[in-house]
């Protein structure tokens, strides 16, 4: 969402039903299945007529709720993981 008409400043939503990976704990290693949010705040400029460039702070959480081992054992967990990226964004748009 862009807060002005200029389209600088913005912010990004976004959400994952379906987050899927694979983590070792304790040396043993699991495949994790779970969810994920991110948000967002950034700010771009104007290259040329299509191009924008700028940069962004975005925070993501993945909650992981099922976790399968090696014995192909399921496991219902309550896991998360919280990160805070900044970006550089390379951005086209058209209309």
């Amino acid at each position: 969402y862009f807060f002005t008409e200029e389209n600088v400043f913005y912010t990004t939503l976004g959400w994952n039903p379906y987050a899927k990976g694979s983590r070792t704990v304790a040396g043993t290693a699991e495949d994790i299945s779970g969810y994920s949010f991110l948000v967002g705040l950034g700010a771009e400029v104007k290259i040329n007529r299509n191009f924008h460039i700028g940069g962004s702070l975005n925070y993501h959480t993945l909650n992981i709720t099922k976790a399968i081992d090696a014995n192909n054992v399921a496991t219902t967990v309550s896991d998360k993981y919280n990160s805070l990226m900044p970006m550089l964004n390379l951005s086209f748009r058209f209309r």
